[in-house]
């Protein structure tokens, strides 16, 4: 279950319940009475479907990526310059691990640099870890898979990462 990283597929405005038809997880019929419950309940849609009609955290968990990528900013190689101070934020081995590259602050915001081949588990790493280390919120902005490992390995050199990661995948 790749996350599709066909940026034409996914509407900017597409919504989860959407997204989850498309993929084959909901019906129409299901969506819309998800949608119900969640007007009373004021509960997540995403947890709402894994409770009423059996959908998988992974297929959700996918659905959101999807969403999410197609949201989110875009990363030229030419770009990538991370601030040295957020450079100290993770070590070697959790850039490789996470696939994650702290870039810049905007606004407050701590904005770091993965693929969307990896979208979930940099985010989960953000949010959970390296905000509490930064002492400010996330916010994730994609590159390709390629420029990413170009990046680590520039900035996060850890011997064999590269040649590891190639093969795992």
């Amino acid at each position: 279950m790749a996350l599709n990283t066909n940026h034409n597929t996914t509407d900017r405005n597409e919504k989860l319940g959407d997204v989850l038809i498309r993929q084959g997880s909901l019906t129409t019929n299901q969506r819309n009475e998800l949608l119900d419950h969640q007007l009373t309940s004021g509960r997540p849609l995403g947890l709402l479907a894994e409770e009423l009609f059996d959908v998988a955290p992974s297929e959700i968990e996918r659905a959101w990526a999807e969403q999410y990528a197609a949201l989110a900013e875009r990363v030229s190689a030419a770009d990538i310059s991370p601030l040295p101070e957020l450079r100290g934020a993770v070590t070697a081995r959790q850039a490789w691990q996470f696939r994650v590259l702290p870039l810049r602050v905007d606004r407050g915001t701590v904005v770091i640099l993965t693929s969307p081949q990896h979208l979930v588990r940099a985010h989960k790493f953000g949010v959970r870890t390296l905000s509490a280390v930064v002492g400010a919120p996330i916010r994730v902005a994609l590159c390709d898979e390629f420029v990413l490992f170009d990046a680590l390995e520039r900035y996060y050199r850890l011997d064999g990462a590269r040649e590891f990661v190639v093969r795992a995948a």
